[in-house]
C-alpha cells in the first residue's frame, strides 16, 4: 500500500515502484502459463493431425486398391 502521508516521498515512491514490479511480474507469470497451456493444446492438435493424415493416406490406399481391383475385375 502506498504511503501518502510521508513527508519526503521516498517511501510513496518505493511502495509505488514495488506494486508495479508486483504487476509486471504476476503478468509475467499469467502470460506464461497461458504459453504453457497453448504448447499442450499445439502437442495434442499436431498428435491428432498426424492420426488423421495416416488415416486418409490408409483410406486412399484402400481406394486406390478398390478400383485397381474393378478394372482388372471389369477386363476379365
Amino acid at each position: 500500500m502506498i504511503n501518502h502521508y510521508s513527508s519526503d516521498g521516498n517511501c510513496e515512491l518505493k511502495n509505488s515502484h514495488l506494486q508495479k514490479d508486483g504487476y509486471r511480474k504476476r503478468r509475467q507469470l499469467e502470460v506464461k502459463r497461458r504459453l504453457s497451456i497453448l504448447q499442450h493444446k499445439k502437442i495434442q492438435l499436431e498428435r491428432e493431425l498426424r492420426t488423421i493424415n495416416s488415416m486418409l493416406f490408409s483410406l486412399n490406399k484402400q481406394i486406390e486398391s478398390f478400383y485397381n481391383y474393378k478394372k482388372v475385375s471389369i477386363k476379365s
